[in-house]
């Protein structure tokens, strides 16, 4: 009777071995997946942050063209009665 159940917990311990295998397969995936998505984020936030930068860069650029060189209305032609076709 006793050696049936040492084969019984033999076969069981077998048997949780492979379970642990198959567990620890399933981790290294996860975990490599969970890495993945923390390197996606952290190149979204780069990325966001690159933007705020080019966005702050290109009004400072805009505001310094506005100081230094205002915009100038061009002048229009003013039309007369007499102005032909290959004048407009």
């Amino acid at each position: 009777m006793a050696t049936k159940w040492v084969k019984r917990v033999r076969y069981l311990n077998q048997k949780a071995d492979e379970i642990q295998v198959r567990l620890n397969g399933a981790g290294r995936y996860l975990a490599k997946e969970l890495n993945g998505h923390q390197q996606s984020e952290r190149r979204t936030d780069c990325m966001w942050n690159k933007a705020a930068q080019r966005c702050v860069v290109i009004q400072e650029a805009e505001y310094q063209a506005q100081t230094n060189f205002p915009t100038m209305v061009p002048e229009r032609k003013k039309s007369t009665a007499s102005a032909t076709v290959e004048e407009l």
